[in-house]
């Protein structure tokens, strides 16, 4: 899907059975301040709790940041932390 910073791709590791991932593709260009974006995501990757999504990896390549997250459709999401919470 295509958002308002970026492209977000469906992917595995190369050569794995892995489970998928969320790949959102952040171009340089659209980030005001880019030292702000990287705090964030130092933040982000050190979070673990059922409601929120996990980001597991994010890497530099040419002019954008590709952030690889934990990749969910919204209804399991949404049934996970229902039956959390109940």
């Amino acid at each position: 899907g295509k958002g308002a910073f970026g492209t977000v791709y469906k992917g595995k590791q190369y050569g794995t059975d892995g489970p998928w991932r969320a790949i959102k593709k952040i171009e340089k260009k659209a980030v005001s301040n880019l030292q702000l974006l990287m705090s964030e995501i130092e933040i982000m990757i050190t979070l673990d709790h059922p409601s929120i999504i996990k980001l597991y990896d994010i890497f530099e390549w040419k002019q954008a940041l590709y952030l690889v997250t934990e990749y969910f459709i919204f209804l399991q999401k949404f049934l996970r932390w229902w039956i959390t919470f109940r």
